[in-house]
């Protein structure tokens, strides 16, 4: 029955550890520059990643967005789309690697699907700048925006592309990861928890609580089983004393019904 019980919970406890892995992110730790974010997305597509930091005092969106360009000499791009939830319309930073060497960070309107046009973002940038990671083949953008007071969900976007033409990014790739970079995004200040962290706080509570039910379940064996060992010393004990009693009586018993016979036969 214990064994039973134990092989349940522990099934249960395995299934709820992978739910954790599967909700909760997998960005690894990675020290920034003179800035830390306290929330990382691992997205969806191209190998990017989104590390960012809301400042709800000053409404202000620290983003640092990691993406390997498609070729060496390619570019990364991350944006917001104030207006729907697709490319087109799109207000976007382009960082791509210059001919003397150094990485360079520009804005974008994405005016049509084949057509960017050089412009500042319509919301405030206060600072942005872009670097390449040594022998990994990343490219990190950071940027600091100036939100609309209120605003709750951005409509991010996202593209790698190959080549670059004067200053200008040349069109991507179409295939399924380029055509689905995009995601909302739900900004929230410093200290409050994502749906996926309280999920998996949940979740981590739920399997502490299975180990405490194991090693409960488990002390209660054992203490079970201790006692039925004692309960069986005890039973062994009294039958060896009855026995030993019922010898003795025994023995005692033929001693005098041997003396009586041999007074009846000396008489």
């Amino acid at each position: 029955m214990l064994n039973d019980m134990v092989n349940f919970l522990g099934f249960i406890a395995l299934i709820l550890i992978f739910s954790v892995s599967s909700v909760h992110s997998n960005c690894p730790s990675q020290i920034f520059p003179n800035t830390s974010y306290n929330e990382c997305d691992d997205l969806p597509t191209l190998n990017s990643r989104l590390y960012w930091l809301f400042d709800p005092s000053i409404s202000s969106l620290s983003i640092a967005f990691t993406a390997p360009p498609a070729e060496p000499e390619g570019w990364i791009a991350w944006g917001i789309n104030p207006i729907s939830t697709g490319m087109l319309g799109a207000q976007v930073l382009v960082a791509f690697r210059q001919p003397i060497g150094s990485i360079t960070v520009k804005t974008f309107h994405l005016t049509s699907y084949t057509i960017l046009v050089e412009a500042p973002f319509d919301f405030e940038v206060r600072q942005m700048s872009a670097e390449a990671s040594t022998g990994l083949g990343f490219i990190t953008i950071f940027v600091t925006i100036r939100m609309p007071e209120n605003i709750q969900t951005l409509n991010l976007v996202w593209q790698v592309g190959a080549a670059v033409s004067d200053g200008v990014p040349l069109i991507h790739e179409l295939n399924t990861n380029n055509l689905h970079s995009r995601k909302p995004l739900t900004i929230r200040a410093r200290g409050q928890k994502s749906p996926e962290k309280k999920i998996t706080g949940l979740v981590v509570n739920i399997v502490i609580g299975i180990g405490i039910s194991l090693f409960v379940a488990l002390v209660g064996h054992f203490c079970s089983r201790m006692c039925c060992k004692k309960e069986q010393i005890g039973h062994t004990d009294i039958t060896k004393a009855a026995t030993s009693a019922a010898a003795s009586a025994a023995t005692s018993a033929a001693t005098t019904a041997a003396t009586s016979a041999a007074t009846a036969g000396c008489g």
